[in-house]
């Protein structure tokens, strides 16, 4: 079975070459976790996290213990002090770490385990009293991209987000990977985001933009949002493709 790891400080991983880069850690890696869509949002801020069955998560601190709320993600919004091993309020309710700002965490021992939690009667009531609803509501099979280092965009058209949270916490890596101890090389494979499709690629052309930032029947060019102009011209990711 995976398990999950991290979040690791990106640049200090040992999954990169870049280890002596002296950067804030502001940006953060995960290994072999699934992420899924809140039902409100294009995004992908669920984060289910696999962890062998006697994980603390799993049993409320008692291996004769079950908890069956390990696949609910808490409440919004994750503005707890600590980051991922900070104190939200609802970690008593369920018995596991909530995870930080934009991440909602949920754990299972696979994502069989994750998918039959997630649908039983009490998580759904859990998940409409706090407006958590994932997608897909249920899992068989996912999606694994193996040995692959994948830059999620999870910014949502709201400029204080994108700007504060997003843009300028990354430039400081990007400085490094491109003028820096990076010597140019960026140790991110792909780039995912399912809020502005074709944000990586091609160029601008001009189309009808509806409250997306895209047109949903033209796959042509590079998205015209501002934030996906500025990711383009500065050649924010390298050689990452978009996936």
């Amino acid at each position: 079975l995976l398990h999950s790891s991290g979040p690791h400080p990106f640049l200090h991983d040992s999954h990169t070459n870049n280890s002596h880069l002296q950067i804030p850690p502001t940006l953060h890696q995960f290994h072999n976790v699934c992420l899924t869509q809140h039902y409100l949002s294009p995004t992908l801020r669920g984060l289910v996290y696999l962890v062998p069955p006697n994980h603390t998560s799993l049993t409320n601190g008692n291996n004769n213990d079950d908890n069956p709320r390990h696949c609910i993600p808490c409440s919004a919004p994750l503005n707890h002090p600590g980051g991922w091993n900070g104190t939200h309020k609802n970690e008593a309710e369920v018995g596991h770490k909530c995870g930080y700002v934009g991440i909602h965490a949920m754990f299972a021992t696979d994502i069989s385990d994750w998918s039959e939690c997630i649908n039983r009667e009490e998580s759904q009531s859990k998940l409409k009293a706090w407006a958590q609803f994932q997608i897909p509501a249920r899992a068989e099979v996912v999606k694994f991209y193996e040995g692959v280092r994948v830059m999620n965009l999870a910014f949502d058209s709201n400029i204080g987000h994108d700007m504060w949270d997003h843009l300028l916490t990354y430039l400081p890596h990007w400085y490094e990977f491109r003028f820096g101890g990076g010597g140019g090389n960026f140790p991110i494979d792909g780039v995912i985001s399912h809020n502005f499709r074709n944000c990586m690629g091609g160029s601008h052309v001009d189309y009808n933009i509806d409250n997306t930032g895209v047109d949903p029947n033209n796959d042509h060019g590079g998205n015209p949002y501002w934030y996906c102009q500025i990711l383009r011209a500065i050649d924010a990711f390298g050689g990452a493709e978009e996936i």
